[in-house]
């Protein structure tokens, strides 16, 4: 009897220490199966369910989230019940992003010639070509190098800055770039989300989010962002800013001269908002032309259509349109040995390429 109570006392204490020791080794669960998404249910992606190209699959969008287990999922955020946090299946944890704000973002470039499946290349292969720095824009010079507008994340240089490649293609952070003041600025305010076009007469003209500051005055805080656009010949010196347009806690604009008298300009807010104009000059009022509040990009497609490439929660995804109204979902960006998630996309299209500079937090 006093053998069998010690062996009882004996295997109790060792479960007790098992259970109160963090560090002692359990089996991982398996991730459960995802079932298949309800009637009606999406997270942004109506027309991704009505996409009947074969292009992206249930599997595909498992396979990535299983990769990425920091991406949201359609098929097991719709199966929550209401109210329930989003949370990753059994087993999965969260990534830990190291750096705090835009200090921890890298830019990175990759090359395509379909625009949905990226490598990359150059002197900074697999390597981010800019650290500390977010929201890319993309200037394509007449020798066929890139420059690359951006806010920087360096502590003390905030504001819109200018990287060149030097002779070897590593890209240099060069300057910060000058804007001119805008009446009515609040505070200690900058120019932010940078978007460059070249115009028809050689110019260059910069759309951005206007009047950025910290603290209590923040206009993100606001019920109305400003877009503006400044005009430079040399690419660092701007003159001349307009205010384009107001709309509800608008940013990261991206303009595409389609021809001369048509000019979309889209941005992020309540949703995907488009505004349209006839000269660059004055512009509707911005509604939403798709629904989910993501990062916008314009881009001309080689065969004439819009593309509108978006930074989703599950990465970069790809539309396209012809009459900038109606968009057919075209398929995931694929990027070749990144395994992060890709945001904030930049895409320039020249001989028959597509040069995508994009995003990476941490």
């Amino acid at each position: 009897m006093k053998i069998a109570l010690c062996v009882t006392i004996f295997f109790v204490s060792l479960a007790l220490a098992q259970e109160n020791n963090p560090s002692f080794p359990r089996p991982v669960p398996p991730v459960p199966p995802i079932p298949p998404l309800p009637p009606g249910a999406s997270e942004g992606f109506d027309s991704l369910d009505a996409n009947k190209d074969g292009r992206v699959t249930r599997e595909e969008f498992e396979d990535r989230f299983r990769k990425n287990p920091q991406h949201s999922n359609p098929w097991q955020k719709a199966n929550h019940p209401p109210g329930a946090p989003n949370v990753p299946a059994a087993g999965l944890q969260l990534p830990v992003r190291p750096e705090p704000g835009i200090y921890g973002h890298s830019i990175y470039y990759a090359v395509s010639t379909d625009g949905l499946e990226f490598a990359s290349v150059g002197a900074n292969n697999h390597s981010p070509v800019l650290e500390h720095a977010s929201v890319p824009d993309a200037l394509l010079q007449p020798d066929g190098s890139f420059w690359i507008y951006f806010v920087n994340g360096e502590p003390g240089k905030h504001g819109i800055w200018v990287a060149k490649p030097d002779d070897n293609g590593v890209y240099q952070k060069t300057a910060a770039i000058s804007l001119p003041s805008f009446a009515g600025d609040i505070g200690e305010s900058w120019g932010v989300d940078p978007d460059i076009v070249r115009l028809s007469d050689g110019s260059l003209q910069l759309t951005y989010l206007g009047n950025f500051v910290t603290g209590p005055q923040n206009p993100q805080k606001q019920s109305f962002s400003s877009i503006r656009a400044a005009f430079s010949r040399d690419g660092l010196n701007f003159t001349s800013a307009v205010e384009l347009l107001k709309a509800p806690k608008a940013a990261d604009p991206s303009l595409l001269v389609v021809k001369p008298d048509l000019w979309l300009l889209c941005m992020v807010g309540e949703g995907v908002l488009l505004s349209t104009s006839t000269d660059g000059k004055t512009f509707s009022p911005a509604t939403a032309t798709l629904p989910m509040p993501r990062i916008p990009e314009l881009v001309l497609l080689p065969d004439g259509r819009i593309g509108l490439y978006i930074a989703e929660s599950m990465g970069i995804v790809r539309f396209s349109s012809t009459d900038y109204t109606h968009w057919k979902f075209d398929g995931f960006v694929k990027i070749k040995d990144q395994p992060r998630r890709a945001e904030h996309p930049s895409v320039v299209y020249s001989n028959g390429k597509f040069h995508l500079f994009y995003l990476v937090v941490g």
